[in-house]
């Protein structure tokens, strides 16, 4: 499977996730950490120059992706 990614469109520092198909790879979507009533959430097959969160990076064994 294609690697997919979870982006807030709506805001200009938010960093891109690793996105599992249910959750983000570090969990943030799932705990609350992701305020997921907010506009601008959108998975895409790149992250389209924005950071990769450390934690999604860490968890998902890419440290350098």
């Amino acid at each position: 499977m294609q690697q997919q990614y979870l982006l807030n469109t709506k805001k200009r520092k938010s960093k891109a996730h690793f996105w599992n198909g249910k959750d983000t790879v570090c969990k943030m979507w799932s705990t609350g950490g992701m305020n997921q009533r907010r506009d601008g959430y959108v998975i895409l097959a790149e992250h389209h120059g924005k950071e990769i969160c450390n934690m999604c990076r860490i968890n998902a064994g890419k440290p350098n992706e």
